[in-house]
């Protein structure tokens, strides 16, 4: 039974390391889809204003 209880409290362990590296993998991304959303909106009023960055 103590065999099983830390067999089970290891892969606790290794599930909770996934989860921070998961969660730290979902900033980098949230973090990218920002910049890229940004990178969007200034391509897209380079679209409106014609090409021209003389408006902005």
């Amino acid at each position: 039974m103590a065999d099983r209880i830390a067999g089970l409290e290891a892969e606790i362990k290794a599930l909770q390391a996934e989860i921070q590296q998961l969660n730290s993998n979902q900033k980098i991304l949230n973090e990218v889809l920002r910049e890229t959303q940004q990178q969007l909106q200034q391509l897209m009023r380079y679209i409106k204003n014609d090409g021209s960055n003389s408006k902005n």
